[in-house]
């Protein structure tokens, strides 16, 4: 099943997490040389959060909607703009968990990317989000309009 919901924060909120991630310098990056295998061709940047204060909006949004119980990872994910549209290869984000679990995806800023599940794509649109079961493939739309794509990433599983 999947899920989409608009105005998941308001606007203050919304704002304040994209600003306390992009106005800060000493907000930790990691490089991926791989968005969905290594060295597939495609760089990124991740957080993976282990304090869950500044996201905690968006995970109480989720309990109250979803009914999430436990967060199985939660990360942070910034691909850089490029040059054409194009879909990034599909993947399921976790492979070695054997229960039911569901994906979020929440989107920090607005781009003309996108995701894709089960061949519809949800625009990038800041303040968003889909949630679909963990499951089923899903792919990132590149952006060409500005400089990174910024989406929070929840696996989680629920009552």
């Amino acid at each position: 099943m999947i899920k989409f919901y608009r105005n998941v924060l308001d606007i203050r909120e919304s704002e304040n997490l994209y600003n306390t991630i992009t106005d800060n310098n000493n907000f930790p990056w990691y490089f991926n040389n791989g968005a969905t295998k290594d060295k597939d061709g495609h760089q990124q940047y991740t957080h993976l959060f282990t304090d869950f204060k500044i996201i905690k909006p968006v995970l109480d949004y989720l309990k109250e909607k979803e009914g999430l119980s436990g967060i199985l990872r939660a990360r942070l994910v910034s691909k850089p703009k490029q040059s054409t549209h194009f879909e990034y290869p599909p993947h399921t984000d976790i492979n070695d968990f054997d229960k039911p679990y569901r994906t979020a995806v929440y989107y920090i800023n607005k781009t003309n990317g996108g995701t894709k599940v089960n061949d519809i794509v949800y625009p990038g649109i800041q303040n968003r989000m889909i949630v679909f079961d963990g499951d089923l493939k899903h792919s990132a739309i590149a952006q060409t309009d500005v400089d990174f794509r910024l989406v929070l990433n929840v696996n989680f599983v629920n009552d």
